[in-house]
């Protein structure tokens, strides 16, 4: 039973979380505000946590319909969820909550790239954040291959211009900066994955009742998770 105290505090937050949502979608500036990860040179701090967690939250509580907008906040958002467990040794739900946004609400082949890279930047993450988002974004394991092997457009996997994603900055560095290379790299390493999940019985059923048939649809859940009290104190 959820005390008192619990559901008012989840009240509060739900329309914080609002509020904040709503500014992200009308000043792009405000996004600097979610940053997830501050270089050595100034100190390894994560003092914009709260309020990435805020927006995770309102997104996932959100129905409204598909937008641009939002789906470049949720890119965003797993750009920065993945910056941060890069540099860090640990797993917070937040990158899979991300992970999960960007399988089910934006629901594109190309999606799978960014959960992908999710799962590679530390060894906790690999175990926690779950394969079966990439089959659930491209439609199905088939789809999920015949996509990656038919990629050919790098603009596809991070971008271009401004809106690139800060991974691939890694991926290249590990190829030399050659961007051919990287990318038949990651198409290799992404397809032989696929076929290992075939071979252990990872079906399209399995996937679609782990993603839709479970908590993850449940916001209060998610909030659970990403907002201990110790957090929910912090203004």
């Amino acid at each position: 039973m959820v005390s008192a105290y619990r559901q008012e505090t989840m009240t509060s937050i739900t329309a914080e979380a609002t509020t904040l949502l709503s500014q992200l979608y009308s000043d792009k500036s405000s996004w600097a505000s979610l940053t997830g990860f501050t270089p050595p040179s100034v100190g390894f701090d994560d003092s914009n946590m709260r309020r990435r967690y805020l927006a995770l939250l309102a997104l996932h509580a959100s129905h409204a319909p598909h937008s641009d907008e939002q789906e470049s906040l949720i890119a965003y958002l797993l750009d920065e969820e993945t910056r941060y467990h890069q540099h860090f040794d640990n797993y917070r739900t937040s990158i899979s909550l991300a992970a999960y946004l960007s399988a089910t609400r934006v629901r594109k082949p190309s999606c799978l790239w960014g959960i992908w890279v999710t799962r590679q930047t530390n060894f906790d993450a690999s175990r926690c954040v779950d394969v079966h988002y990439m089959y659930y974004a491209a439609g199905s394991l088939d789809g999920a291959e015949s996509y990656v092997q038919n990629c050919t457009d790098i603009r596809e996997v991070v971008g271009e211009g401004e809106g690139r994603m800060g991974w691939w900055l890694w991926m290249l560095e590990d190829h030399g900066g050659d961007e051919a290379k990287a990318l038949e790299a990651l198409k290799k390493d992404v397809c032989a994955r696929i076929e290992h999940d075939r071979k252990y019985g990872v079906t399209d059923d399995a996937v679609q009742a782990f993603v839709e048939g479970s908590w993850r649809g449940d916001t209060q859940s998610w909030s659970e998770s990403l907002l201990p009290e110790e957090v929910w104190s912090l203004q």
